[in-house]
């Protein structure tokens, strides 16, 4: 009955983080905000159900970097004329560079599977969360950043 329940709220969720997207503007980040939160409810599940704290450490540092980059005021306003074909700063193509090269970083794990020792599992998972984050903090930034670009 237990398992039922779980069943029910687990399909409730993922229809409203599924369909909500379709209720707002195309330019709203609450989808976004909704998918950090499940994001980090699964970070703290690996973390504390396979006691990867040092798994913290990298995430942290991502999160960092994303604040970093996106700071405000850490960069002159756009100038029109140096967008590309694309209507893209050289801002915006950092953004895009980062987040294609976390895209790449799922499949190669997940081919490592094959080519490492059986007991591989274990580095893979928390590599796997680190690059869904890295894939989650780059889109991000790179969404705002052509916001910002649309802007100018």
């Amino acid at each position: 009955m237990l398992g039922l329940l779980i069943l029910f709220a687990g399909l409730g969720l993922l229809v409203v983080v599924l369909g909500l997207p379709l209720l707002l503007g195309s330019d709203s980040p609450v989808p976004d905000y909704i998918g950090f939160v499940i994001l980090a409810s699964m970070i703290a599940l690996v973390v504390w159900g396979m006691g990867a704290w040092w798994l913290l450490a990298p995430i942290a540092f991502l999160v960092a970097l994303t604040l970093w980059l996106d700071r405000a005021g850490g960069e002159a306003p756009v100038d029109p004329a140096a967008l590309d074909e694309r209507g893209w700063s050289a801002r915006t193509r950092l953004r895009f560079r980062l987040w294609a090269a976390a895209l790449l970083a799922p499949p190669l794990l997940i081919a490592s599977l094959f080519i490492l020792p059986e007991g591989s599992f274990s580095i893979v998972v928390p590599g796997l969360v680190i690059a869904m984050t890295a894939m989650s903090l780059f889109r991000f930034s790179f969404t705002r950043s052509i916001r910002r670009d649309d802007s100018a």
